[in-house]
């Protein structure tokens, strides 16, 4: 039986047990960052349930501490001097869990917060940092910056208790709190739209898509994309 999209064999650990690059060229590393970065773009239009409410996912970002990005949680917790905001290893261990699952990162008053999405096998710290939701009652985005905002997202989907493992299914009904349904293709297709209008730009910092300071800072690991008006495909509003 072929692995699901999110566990892509081509995710790998590519870092000592010090932090350092061990592939002797990029080749290896370049490989498992465009497996991550397709499975990004598949998360792209995938469907959020939760407590009964549903999202889509329209804004993601890379975030791959087993290729040596010191701006991962994981990253910074295991190998980094300056670890900022108080996160514990404890925390961090969720990001090199199996995927699907989510890591939460939420305090009061915090401008940091933020939830992402676990994917890869166990043991390989990758995982994408949701910026924006689409919420399915009004069809608008959650955030109306066109950059998101992953403190926002944190906070509606915190509020939801969306912190552990979730179900997966294509269109299944499920009882469980937490679901997520991959509508990739029908929701672009919906909006008339493919992959290659899924954009690609620097991450933001400050509100702008400046890049991350670190080694990856000039990377494209932003993912989004932004139809004028949403459309809700029935696969979607019948889940």
């Amino acid at each position: 039986m072929d692995n699901p999209f999110y566990l892509d064999p081509k995710l790998e650990n590519h870092i000592n047990d010090k932090g350092k690059i061990t592939e002797k060229t990029r080749e290896g590393i370049e490989k498992s960052i465009e497996a991550a970065l397709n499975i990004g773009r598949r998360l792209i239009g995938g469907t959020i349930v939760t407590r009964n409410k549903k999202y889509v996912l329209s804004m993601l970002e890379l975030y791959y501490g087993s290729v040596g990005d010191d701006a991962h949680d994981w990253y910074k917790v295991n190998y980094s001097k300056n670890v900022a905001n108080g996160i514990s290893r404890e925390q961090v261990k969720l990001q090199e869990q199996e995927g699907l699952c989510f890591y939460s990162k939420h305090r009061k008053n915090s401008n940091w917060n933020r939830i992402d999405i676990v994917v890869g096998q166990k043991g390989t710290a990758v995982s994408f940092l949701i910026r924006n939701l689409i919420n399915i009652k009004d069809g608008k985005s959650l955030v109306p910056n066109p950059k998101g905002g992953s403190g926002l997202v944190a906070r509606e989907l915190f509020s939801e208790s969306i912190v552990e493992k979730p179900k997966i299914d294509c269109y299944k009904k499920s009882n469980s709190c937490h679901h997520f349904y991959d509508t990739h293709e029908a929701f672009l297709k919906a909006n008339d739209k493919s992959d290659k209008d899924i954009e690609s730009k620097l991450r933001c910092v400050n509100n702008k898509h400046n890049g991350i300071d670190g080694r990856y800072k000039k990377r494209k690991w932003n993912l989004s994309i932004y139809p004028k008006h949403f459309i809700i495909p029935d696969e979607i509003k019948k889940i």
